[in-house]
């Protein structure tokens, strides 16, 4: 069985399916962050920086509230942002 590989732009419901579980965990993790949505793009930079241990970026409430969250809640929305 040959595996249908999508390309940027594609439009089946596999992929907005995809993308829309990716956009509601930013969305969600910005909302515990207390950060603006500025978008899906914005979203996923933000993941890999936060993933990567960079947060001096991040506005002091930001990394407060960063230090609380419960590691496995942040762990899995990171997961499913980065998949």
């Amino acid at each position: 069985m040959m595996v249908q590989k999508h390309g940027p732009g594609c439009r089946c419901a596999e992929c907005l399916s995809s993308w829309a579980r990716r956009e509601q965990a930013c969305r969600e993790m910005f909302a515990l962050l207390g950060l603006t949505w500025l978008g899906l793009r914005h979203g996923i930079e933000v993941a890999r920086l936060i993933k990567a241990g960079i947060t001096e970026w991040l506005p002091d409430h930001a990394r407060q509230r960063l230090a609380v969250i419960n590691k496995d809640v942040l762990e899995s929305l990171l997961q499913d942002i980065l998949e």
